[in-house]
């Protein structure tokens, strides 16, 4: 009856659309056009979005008061000068340091690889329980967790952010840095 791209946009509309709150519709518009535009986002938003008011952040966009990633890391590329002895702050010290403070909406979801994925697993199944086919981003989490090579010195980590966070700042300084890999951006 429906495309699979059509049906995906109709399941978003059905399990996002009745929350309140106009940023809650944002992200549930901006999936939208991410499902139709695919690999062509970016390109849609810089000839679609000039001028209007929505969070960029570092190549996803988010008008939620709070957005969760899959972060991966090298500790290595956190090290402690040998020079002048100052440690910079990894995104996991970051994450829960700014806990203290956004207790609420920034804080570490899970540490481990394994983790993350018995927690999308257990996202899928409730689907299914549901006789309801789950979305394809938990899917391709799950693929893309269960095909990294780490390193030992790398670390896999979910966290979520709030919006009004420095953390959420100083993570996206680290992405256009390089200094840290963003694997996923999921409502939680």
């Amino acid at each position: 009856m429906y495309s699979s791209k059509e049906q995906v946009v109709l399941d978003l509309i059905l399990m996002y659309g009745w929350i309140d709150g106009g940023h809650h519709k944002q992200w549930l518009l901006d999936r939208i056009v991410r499902e139709i535009t695919g690999d062509d986002y970016d390109i849609w938003v810089k000839e679609y979005c000039v001028g209007v008011k929505m969070k960029i952040r570092s190549g996803f966009v988010s008008n939620s008061s709070s957005s969760s990633f899959v972060l991966k890391y090298d500790t290595n590329d956190f090290k402690k000068c040998e020079y002048c002895g100052s440690q910079p702050v990894t995104p996991l010290d970051m994450v829960e340091l700014d806990n203290n403070i956004y207790e609420d909406t920034t804080k570490v979801l899970f540490r481990d690889i394994e983790s993350i994925i018995d927690y999308f697993n257990k996202e899928i199944e409730s689907y299914t329980y549901y006789d309801s086919d789950p979305p394809d981003c938990y899917v391709n989490i799950i693929n893309k967790l269960k095909s990294l090579k780490l390193k030992p010195t790398e670390e896999v980590i979910s966290v979520k952010i709030g919006y009004d966070s420095m953390t959420e700042k100083n993570i996206c300084e680290m992405l256009d840095k390089g200094l840290v890999e963003h694997i996923k951006v999921y409502n939680t």
